[in-house]
């Protein structure tokens, strides 16, 4: 009997001291999510391809190249009520003296007297440009020319686009030029506009323009001529307004 007693309590113990290992071996809820937690931090972050752009990261710009400088060409169109007298090289009709009458509405008419015949040419400006509407050589009328008897013979041909940009082509003519400062007898003159036509056989004329003046000079180059060197030349002298 005292033997049965004595191995039922050892087997007490031995149970009571199993029941305490097993205890301090449990995890508590949510120890292996931190653990997981605490592994994933210690690794590295992976790479997705992907940069993230903060606040302090400058971002591309993709917003596209400014527009190219153009010119209104509204103001190139002449005062009225002047004489432009022109000197001329190369040629005895080269000179010329240019009348520039009342404007009316969108039109202005101008007579050139070049020594060997007077011209009368009617201009017009819209938002096209300015257009060369009417010609009629052998003019000799000496009062101010009715542009609305006129009309009916219109025949627009652009001479200056509106608005004016670098390298433009029009009718055959390129804009060469612009914002230049050019020296005429008359002057040094800012803002002149370039423009220049090129024939098949290799001459080539240029055309400038001026704020409040219109064209101011003109250039005629023979084949295999430098831009020094024109071989017929009509450049502004003087500036006269007139009643």
């Amino acid at each position: 009997m005292k033997k049965l007693v004595a191995l039922f309590t050892v087997l007490i113990l031995l149970t009571s001291c199993s029941s305490d290992n097993g205890k301090k071996q449990e995890s508590k809820p949510g120890d292996a999510d931190k653990a997981g937690q605490q592994d994933q931090e210690k690794q590295p972050a992976k790479e997705t391809g992907q940069k993230s752009v903060g606040k302090g990261d400058s971002q591309p710009d993709n917003s596209s190249a400014p527009p190219q400088a153009s010119i209104p060409t509204d103001e190139y169109f002449p005062d009225a009520q002047q004489t432009k007298t022109f000197k001329g090289t190369g040629n005895e009709f080269a000179g010329e003296v240019e009348t520039v009458f009342t404007r009316e509405g969108n039109y202005l008419a101008t007579v050139v007297d070049n020594g060997g015949t007077r011209i009368l040419r009617v201009y017009q400006l819209d938002k096209k440009g300015i257009s060369l509407v009417y010609e009629e050589p052998e003019y000799y009328s000496e009062d101010a020319p009715e542009i609305e008897s006129f009309k009916q013979a219109f025949k627009p041909q652009l001479i200056l686009p509106n608005p004016v940009k670098l390298n433009q082509k029009f009718d055959g003519w390129i804009v060469k030029k612009i914002n230049e400062t050019v020296t005429v007898p008359y002057g040094k003159v800012d803002k002149v506009i370039v423009l220049e036509q090129k024939e098949e056989d290799g001459s080539f004329a240029e055309t400038y323009w001026a704020p409040r003046l219109g064209i101011i000079k003109k250039a005629f180059y023979m084949k295999g001529a430098s831009e020094n060197e024109p071989a017929v030349t009509t450049e502004l002298e003087r500036v006269e307004q007139t009643d």
